[in-house]
């Protein structure tokens, strides 16, 4: 009877052994020759025998696992820079120091700027001009004006702006007696008012109406001859005319004039403007 259960034993250490090279992982499903009575737990959790096979513990595979998702999950945990290793790289998610500099405050606008930005235009003028008189012949050599205009009200109808205006018109003149010439200026300083209407944002028809006084300044070319009073005398005239005005650049217009006026002069004036917006 020991006799059969030794050779028991021997078969069932033989069979552990074949198993255990032809099978390693499975031969641990059979009970140990140690413990014959061991209860064999079949291994049906893929998982379980997965770790079996790796020879690891479940719960170390577990825990490995969860670490891989936790390293994925945080992605900057292991580039934290170690601080006893100062040529380690800098982790590119790291967040960068930004200058949050405070732009420099815009400059405030004085009152007189205020008043003045894109109100007030200063022009000059050159043409020509006729200009007549019951006393004498008269002639001109050209002419010119200088003109300041302000505007007071961006829309009094539609498309239409007012502005006030004063304006210096000089005249270089001649004048021709059966005794004698006379040359000089006539200096006029006309105060008026002036209506744009804006056909579109570059282009404006302009409509101007001026009183102003004209003041004749002229000698005789002969100093033997007494000036004639009538010809030298000065007086008030009024005088409507009309034109164009072209923004060529943001600040600066260009435009005809057609001026006509009438009083103790009769002129007709036709020049060219450039006027300079401040």
């Amino acid at each position: 009877m020991h006799r059969f259960q030794t050779l028991r034993l021997i078969a069932v250490f033989l069979i552990m052994g074949t198993m255990e090279l032809a099978f390693p992982v499975y031969a641990q499903d059979l009970p140990s020759p140690s413990n014959p009575q061991q209860k064999v737990v079949p291994l049906t959790n893929p998982k379980e025998k997965e770790n079996i096979k790796k020879d690891i513990p479940a719960k170390t595979i577990d825990s490995q696992t969860e670490n891989q998702e936790t390293d994925q999950a945080h992605p900057d945990k292991d580039n934290k820079k170690d601080p006893n290793n100062p040529d380690q790289p800098k982790s590119n998610t790291e967040p960068t120091e930004e200058t949050n500099e405070t732009p420099p405050p815009a400059a405030e606008k004085s009152a007189v700027s205020i008043l003045l930005t894109d109100k007030l235009v200063m022009s000059v003028g050159s043409g020509f001009a006729l200009i007549d008189s019951s006393k004498g012949d008269w002639a001109t050599k050209g002419t010119g004006d200088l003109s300041i205009s302000y505007l007071i009200k961006k829309e009094i109808l539609k498309n239409t702006s007012l502005l006030v205006t004063f304006r210096y018109h000089p005249i270089d003149v001649i004048v021709e007696e059966p005794e004698t010439e006379y040359r000089g200026i006539v200096e006029g300083f006309l105060f008026g008012s002036q209506a744009n209407y804006y056909l579109n944002p570059r282009i404006s028809a302009v409509a101007t109406a001026e009183l102003g006084y004209l003041k004749t300044s002229i000698k005789p070319m002969m100093t033997t001859i007494t000036s004639d009073d009538d010809v030298k005398s000065s007086g008030v005239n009024f005088l409507i005319g009309g034109g164009a005005d072209w923004k060529f650049l943001e600040k600066i217009l260009l435009g005809p004039r057609l001026i006509f006026g009438s009083g103790r002069f009769t002129t007709i004036q036709l020049s060219a403007n450039v006027g300079l917006i401040f």
